[in-house]
């Protein structure tokens, strides 16, 4: 499932490539500026944050505060959301001109950490869904998803222009496209398998 609500570890390895949060985490899971350009408390349950200006969902129109405010209900309301849990302490969300209010039921010394796996999401009755992220899901079937650049993006380009991600499930298989360089990059290689990629050269 590529429904931004999921929480499921293999499929947000791919919609971390098209989804965004307020706050991420670096390397070493110290939480860092992402979509919110300032971020603090204004009391022990109360955090505030700053959006960035002129980021852009990939339809082309500009996030703005009323996007998070509705992702944030969706993650907490939704009846598909795997995050309610997650955002359970959440009280209440409001907007105040380019800023978001969020106040917490407790004190939570993790609440940003916890924020990081909120997407904020153009969401449309139709079921139409856009992210702010460096790529956009061209296409997706049951061989795999197709992901291209999204130029107007807000920080740094990425190198590529696109990437697929292809769901192979027999392991051996995996292992030849691999071997033979149709596939660049192989997940979750058996243990017993490690010494047949161990040295190739791609």
């Amino acid at each position: 499932s590529l429904d931004p609500l999921n929480f499921e570890f293999q499929n947000r390895l791919i919609l971390n490539n098209s989804y965004e949060c307020l706050v991420a985490l670096d390397p070493s899971l110290q939480v860092k500026q992402a979509l919110a350009v300032t971020f603090g408390k204004l009391d022990e349950t109360t955090w505030e944050f700053r959006l960035r200006q002129g980021v852009e969902f990939h339809n082309g129109s500009e996030m703005s505060v009323s996007d998070v405010v509705r992702s944030f209900r969706s993650a907490m309301e939704n009846e598909n959301s795997q995050l309610k849990s997650i955002l359970a302490n959440i009280g209440d969300i409001s907007a105040n001109g380019g800023k978001i209010q969020i106040k917490t039921k407790k004190p939570d010394p993790t609440f940003l950490n916890k924020l990081a796996t909120v997407y904020i999401y153009k969401d449309f009755d139709n079921g139409e869904r856009y992210g702010t992220g460096p790529y956009k899901i061209s296409s997706q079937n049951n061989a795999g998803v197709e992901l291209t650049r999204f130029d107007d993006y807000w920080g740094n380009l990425p190198v590529l222009e696109g990437a697929t991600f292809t769901y192979v499930q027999d392991k051996s298989k995996r292992l030849r496209k691999f071997v033979g360089g149709e596939i660049d990059v192989l997940r979750d290689v058996p243990y017993n398998l490690l010494e047949d990629v161990r040295g190739l050269d791609h």
